[in-house]
């Protein structure tokens, strides 16, 4: 359910025109999720959130080109979130790994977090993560994905331990890989009408 502030932090994180092919609405929890030492903005460890609840959403496009992410927690008093993205593989233990960028505090606000203006390629997976600033930064929240082309994005069902879906998605990935290489057409996990709104 996309809330106004969450539009309104969107469009003023990306300075651009809404007119987007595609925007994907998804809500979360990182409450009770698996932890991991969240990178910096930077892509550095972080000493103030080396055990930070997450949550991963996998996501994948139609068509290259520039795309926009914001995350607003439920509650800001209790919830400080942090954004990553990561590219063809997301590993907590190995959060430096695939790293593309990060994000602490939107433009409008100091507690909710924006990416925008990211160039993505269709021929990729990405895996944007939810966390948070500090460990003890978690909750629920609202995230929306927007860009150029048709966006396919899954996030786990409460209660599914991250690393079963990270299993899951390293299973497909080399199934794509194999097919690609003896030149099949790589099989499609989800169609970009399954999503989550």
């Amino acid at each position: 359910m996309k809330t106004p502030l969450l539009r309104a932090a969107l469009a003023l994180a990306t300075f651009v025109s809404p007119a987007f092919a595609d925007v994907v609405d998804l809500n979360g929890d990182t409450t009770g999720q698996p932890v991991f030492n969240r990178p910096t903005e930077t892509g550095i460890p972080s000493s103030v959130g080396a055990a930070v609840p997450f949550q991963v959403i996998r996501l994948t496009i139609s068509l290259s080109g520039m795309y926009s992410f914001a995350a607003i927690a439920a509650d800001a008093a209790l919830f400080d979130t942090f954004i990553h993205l990561y590219v063809d593989g997301f590993s907590p233990v190995n959060p430096q790994a695939n790293f593309v960028a990060a994000n602490d505090d939107a433009h409008v606000s100091t507690t909710n977090s924006a990416l925008s203006g990211i160039a993505l390629d269709s021929a990729h997976t990405y895996f944007l993560v939810i966390d948070g600033f500090s460990n003890s930064d978690f909750g629920a929240y609202s995230a929306t994905l927007s860009g150029p082309g048709a966006i396919s994005a899954t996030i786990p069902e409460p209660g599914v331990p991250a690393a079963a879906i990270l299993a899951i998605f390293a299973i497909a990935a080399r199934q794509r890989f194999r097919r690609s290489t003896r030149g099949d057409a790589a099989p499609q996990l989800l169609r970009s009408g399954d999503r989550h709104s």
